[in-house]
């Protein structure tokens, strides 16, 4: 069976660096090492042009000419999938809330963001179409985005819809990738530990790394009691 290759556009500088962290290595007793996925150095550094290059490879193939997402204001993705569609070409738009939620009982209570600084200046500068709405829960933040969808379908452009944070199928292969990456750059680790948010660098890495001696650990970045179940 041939080896699955989905269309990719190059975006980030592969493969990042492995760093040892001599001095915390030592005063934890252990071998400590980080990937360096913020010098990937592709629109400020972070892990999701992982994601985009795949993303972006589906939306060229499809001859998207929209791609619309959703996610809180200062999103790092939503800033990153600005930067990719303006390399390959193509619209970005996102439906953003300040701090979505899941229920009220969970709602922060915190000052409303600044909505002139940081990615949601980047948006801009990097031509997203950026819809922001008061905070409510990320179920009507994804009805809005499917809206957004909409309403440039009736404007009669092709649209490619994103999850949120890239967490698709081909998401979680990016992370297959970057296991591999891994395994090809040092001698197996015992553990691989991480942020865990939506879901797909967890999947992608699990599954790159089945069979091996390597062990993946995602600790819950959100206020979901149900996420770790997920």
């Amino acid at each position: 069976m041939s080896e699955f290759a989905p269309p990719r556009v190059p975006l980030v500088l592969r493969p990042t660096p492995l760093h040892r962290l001599s001095r915390a290595s030592e005063d934890l007793g252990l071998d400590l090492w980080i990937k360096r996925d913020d010098l990937s150095g592709f629109a400020g550094g972070g892990n999701k042009g992982r994601k985009l290059e795949y993303l972006l490879g589906q939306a060229l193939a499809e001859g998207a000419e929209v791609l619309v997402t959703y996610g809180a204001t200062q999103s790092n993705f939503v800033r990153q999938l600005g930067a990719a569609c303006s390399v390959c070409g193509i619209q970005a738009a996102a439906a953003v809330m300040d701090l979505p939620f899941n229920t009220l009982a969970d709602r922060p209570q915190v000052p409303a963001l600044d909505g002139s600084t940081g990615n949601i200046l980047l948006d801009r500068i990097l031509g997203v179409d950026v819809r922001r709405y008061p905070d409510a829960t990320w179920d009507e933040l994804e009805a809005l985005a499917e809206d957004l969808a909409r309403e440039n379908e009736r404007e009669g452009r092709k649209v490619m819809r994103v999850p949120v944070g890239g967490s698709s199928p081909l998401g979680a292969f990016a992370f297959r990738a970057a296991a591999q990456e891994i395994v090809q750059q040092a001698e197996p680790f015992d553990w691989i530990v991480f942020a865990s948010s939506s879901g797909s660098t967890q999947t992608g890495l699990a599954f790159g790394l089945a069979g091996t001696r390597t062990k993946v650990q995602g600790i819950a970045c959100d206020p979901e009691p149900d996420l770790v179940e997920d």
